[in-house]
């Protein structure tokens, strides 16, 4: 459901193009991760994209279908270890794979800036989440722990 209650168009079985996130995606993209359950930061989606392509501009990445925004995932690098965040696809789409490019697409900007370890952040938690991460070579362990403090 879109925000005005109407249903979304269907997509056709296009492919998607995966690229670098633009100014004039900000609003798609935090709409995007709105609809996909995703917690806003203190500042908001906006605010929070605009950040994140000024500081890494190479490391926001979208994919579109039928030329309408179906996938984003974001990432930092601090000279070390990468993460990887915020990876939202659209329900229409999902099982097609883009979650999977979008993953590919991040990591291969991350190993050109010379990360050797990639960490992640996930906020789901549930099995399917679990299975994709798992699919893509990722390993939950049982060592990690996300430990938030807000600064106010």
């Amino acid at each position: 459901m879109t925000p005005s209650g109407a249903s979304p168009p269907e997509l056709g079985s296009h492919d998607v193009t995966v690229r670098r996130a633009g100014r004039g995606d900000v609003h798609a993209i935090a709409q995007l991760w709105e609809r996909a359950g995703l917690p806003p930061s203190r500042r908001g989606f906006r605010n929070e994209i605009a950040r994140l392509r000024r500081r890494d501009p190479e490391l926001v990445i979208i994919a579109l279908m039928d030329a309408q925004l179906v996938g984003a995932i974001a990432g930092s690098y601090d000279g070390r270890t990468a993460v990887l965040s915020r990876l939202a696809v659209d329900e229409r789409v999902r099982r097609r794979g883009v979650g999977r490019q979008l993953v590919s697409a991040l990591q291969r900007q991350l190993t050109e800036l010379g990360a050797q370890t990639d960490g992640l952040i996930v906020l789901d938690g549930s099995d399917r989440a679990d299975a994709f991460w798992r699919a893509v070579g990722f390993d939950r362990g049982d060592t990690a722990a996300y430990v938030v403090r807000e600064r106010h």
